[in-house]
């Protein structure tokens, strides 16, 4: 093994998992000075680290470095705790570690070889310091990514609905003709909750008159359907009465899935408040761009952290995972080019979804898409495009703590 950076280091490589880490301990000049042990995830296997590092440094003051691999949530106890007592501790990207072990162990994977990666990594200089986090950033984190999560359920979710729909109300929602269907959009139209909810069954709609339509929606409490509509809806019924699927348990998960999506949007606007509460300074400089919410800026700044983390543009491009793969050898270069989505894709969905938004609300990123678009571009990729200009218009406002000016937007970069 080489030497370590400094004379007077001692490196502390822990292999981290779910139920019980693995730890050895090497000296300055790359020596094992201790076989690699097990312990637990309680405060017992803490004192036991401590105690071994304790036993090799006898009284010599040098200084430890903890390096491990992130694994899911199971090293952030463990890395929280060590920072509390003033260790250094690096984490080593897995994809380094996987090159390691690659070239150095032919791709040989065992808990004692993972320590031996980790080493080689640190003496690579591939390691990455970690500053004690922020509380509240860490709390902001945790909010933004719960909503997120909830987020992306609810879309699940109300595809589910629109195919229990579609069995019991065929052509309920027609988004292209008008003069077809109830409506366009259902979770826009307090008429289509109303009917999903109130009267799921075709049938009973097609024997009822306008009138008693109109009192059943009146009673509980839904405005704004009058004799024109209800005609509209009972004879809708009346057509596809002999086409519709009556199985009961269709008509119960639509319920089901009603309440779960009405419960689940309470949470999440509950979620969104307790977010924007949280807003950070900085986030107000991201809200000057339109299209940018409240939210989706307090999620940006709690996923980076702290813009000084990134020197340059491209760093912040590389954290996301937006950066383009180039794939080159002798003559041949390829021309079909394609995000690395190596990086933080929490941070990359936020970012995709405030490019959509700005792309479609903001004069300027719009342009910007068009030009794609006009390049043959499919919109995925003019999106990421827009997410590249938006992320560098992004690190300049908040390095230089000046809000969005259409003038700074068409500067080179």
């Amino acid at each position: 093994m080489q030497e370590l950076k400094g004379l007077n280091e001692m490196l502390v490589p822990i292999d981290v998992s779910k139920y019980f880490h693995k730890a050895t301990i090497v000296g300055p000049r790359g020596e094992v000075l201790e076989d690699p042990f097990e312990i637990d995830i309680y405060q017992e296997g803490l004192q036991k680290l401590l105690e071994k590092v304790k036993q090799n440094r006898n009284g010599s003051g040098s200084k430890i470095i903890f390096a491990m691999e992130p694994t899911s949530y199971y090293h952030e106890m463990l890395m929280e705790q060590l920072g509390k007592l003033g260790h250094e501790i690096q984490l080593i990207n897995p994809c380094h570690t996987a090159r390691v072990r690659r070239l150095d162990y032919d791709h040989i994977k065992t808990d004692d070889i993972d320590l031996k990666v980790l080493t080689r990594a640190v003496e690579l200089g591939k390691g990455r310091v970690v500053a004690p986090k922020d509380q509240d950033i860490q709390r902001l984190r945790y909010i933004t990514r719960q909503r997120l999560r909830r987020g992306k359920f609810i879309k699940r979710l109300k595809t589910q609905v629109h195919y229990h729909l579609d069995a019991i109300w065929p052509g309920f929602v027609n988004r292209y003709d008008r003069t077809k269907g109830l409506v366009r959009n259902i979770w826009e139209s307090k008429m289509a909750w109303a009917i999903m909810q109130i009267c799921p069954n075709p049938k009973k709609v097609a024997k009822m008159l306008p009138r008693q339509l109109i009192e059943l929606f009146r009673r509980h409490n839904v405005s704004g359907v009058g004799p024109f509509r209800a005609k509209k809806i009972i004879a809708h019924a009346q057509t596809v009465i002999q086409k519709a699927c009556y199985f009961p348990e269709i008509r119960n998960n639509l319920r089901q899935d009603l309440q779960l999506l009405h419960h689940l949007n309470t949470i999440v606007s509950d979620l969104e408040n307790k977010a924007v509460k949280a807003l950070p300074q900085e986030a107000a400089l991201l809200t000057s761009i339109k299209g940018i919410s409240p939210f989706f800026a307090a999620a940006f700044i709690a996923e980076i952290e702290s813009i000084s983390k990134f020197a340059t543009p491209k760093q912040l491009i590389k954290y996301t995972g937006l950066s383009i793969s180039i794939k080159k050898s002798g003559l041949y270069e390829s021309s079909h080019n394609h995000f690395n989505k190596v990086g933080n894709r929490h941070l990359r969905f936020v970012v995709m979804m405030m490019a959509r938004s700005v792309a479609r609300c903001h004069p300027d990123f719009q342009a910007w898409f068009e030009r794609f678009k006009k390049r043959g571009l499919k919109d995925r990729s003019a999106i990421g495009c827009v997410a590249t200009k938006l992320l560098k218009t992004i690190h300049h406002l908040l390095t230089k703590k000046v809000e969005y000016s259409s003038m700074e937007f068409n500067k080179k970069r």
